[in-house]
């Protein structure tokens, strides 16, 4: 629940940033306009539109600035889950918190064949439900690491937008005037700034992603019959490669 909350805070911030990208579009058009013509009774436009586009990139980053905390908090919460352990671990260490493909393939744990299949069914349903009870929180914690990865991408995609507004005003009408050169440089270092950020957002949950076995593109998943001992259940293969 707590790490859906942080997905849900990141979700918004990420519909705040297209409000920012949407709101530096404004004010880029409106100061090409102010430039491009004389002043004159349209100018009022131009003043308008700088207004709002300003208005919707203070409320992108009203929006914007507790889906960063939660980001921050979500992963520092992933990782401290990962690095705990827990009892079900020192009982089936191989299958729960797997860090490669290979482990995820290890047979499940086996009913002695002398076991009547009534133990099979109530043993196989109980550990069942254990297994997937834990295997949905490691899958919430891989959720909450790809919405930091796509909130990174959001982050990557507002400055490049910003810092192409910046950088097409500077070229289009030079550096002649030190007031809107400084300010169409200061759109440029923090669009910079901005795509600086979202790459240190999206590589390092990146690199968290690439410990999950669940993120590989091929998944043998248990198809299991509770009359039967574990090691005789079938399997569904799932692969990339059929889609």
């Amino acid at each position: 629940t707590v790490l859906a909350s942080y997905r849900t805070l990141m979700a918004r911030a990420r519909t705040g940033l297209s409000f920012t990208r949407t709101g530096a579009a404004f004010i880029g058009l409106g100061i090409a306009l102010l430039r491009q013509f004389r002043s004159g009774p349209w100018s009022a436009l131009d003043a308008l539109i700088i207004m709002m586009g300003a208005a919707m990139v203070a409320e992108g980053f009203y929006w914007y600035l507790p889906g960063r905390k939660a980001g921050r908090e979500g992963a520092h919460a992933v990782s401290a889950a990962e690095t705990r352990r827990s009892i079900w671990e020192e009982v089936f260490p191989d299958l729960l918190h797997s860090r490669t493909f290979a482990a995820m393939r290890a047979p499940l744990p086996p009913v002695k064949g002398y076991a009547s299949p009534g133990i099979w069914a109530t043993t196989g349903l109980a550990l069942e439900r254990t297994l997937l009870a834990d295997r949905r929180n490691v899958m919430a914690r891989v959720r909450t690491v790809m919405a930091r990865s796509r909130t990174g991408l959001s982050l990557i995609r507002t400055g490049m937008s910003i810092t192409g507004i910046g950088l097409g005003l500077l070229v289009y009408f030079g550096a002649g005037s030190v007031s809107w050169t400084v300010l169409e440089t200061a759109m440029i270092a923090a669009g910079l700034l901005f795509i600086a950020d979202g790459f240190s957002w999206y590589n390092a949950a990146e690199r968290t992603r690439k410990t999950f076995p669940y993120c590989f593109g091929e998944l043998e998943i248990a198809v299991p019959d509770y009359g039967t001992p574990a090691r005789a259940w079938r399997k569904a293969v799932f692969s990339d490669d059929d889609v």
